[in-house]
């Protein structure tokens, strides 16, 4: 065979695997389309982030829930401390630890029955005066008496 002829033959084989590549590829872009939940894909070097489900017909799912605030007097009512509540609660901490230096938070609060939402205001004002120190990280941390 000629090399003309030869070139030819090759010309033709690079464009019909050109061709065979390029319809696999808009398959397979198509296939995963549909898996992913439709839409149309495009064939891009960036990532394309699949729909999301559509949501429930409730007639008021489109709407975001707000939790409904409780009635003062319930249990679920959160009271605004004052300062000298939170002095108090600090006092109590600070003698505790003082008696039993080296416990751990779990501890401290079992033992003066405080739960941890009312604990943090407390301890951090103790921690921010320097009259405790702290030993340890998260809930390894281990309590000593600082400077009075």
């Amino acid at each position: 065979m000629s090399d003309k002829l030869q070139q030819m033959i090759q010309a033709k084989i690079e464009t019909l695997a050109m061709e065979i590549t390029n319809l696999a590829r808009a398959q397979v872009l198509e296939d995963v389309s549909a898996y992913l939940g439709g839409g149309t894909v495009r064939a891009s070097s960036k990532p394309v982030r699949p729909k999301k489900a559509a949501k429930s017909s409730a007639p008021n799912a489109s709407k975001k829930r707000r939790a409904k605030k409780a009635a003062p007097g319930s249990r679920k009512y959160r009271k605004r401390r004052s300062g000298a509540d939170i002095d108090k609660m600090a006092g109590r901490i600070l003698k505790h630890v003082t008696a039993n230096p080296g416990q751990r938070a779990e501890q401290i609060k079992k033992a003066l029955g405080i739960a941890t939402g009312e604990w943090l205001r407390p301890i951090g004002k103790l921690i921010g005066e320097k009259k405790l120190k702290t030993r340890g990280r998260l809930r390894a941390t281990k309590y000593y008496p600082g400077k009075q």
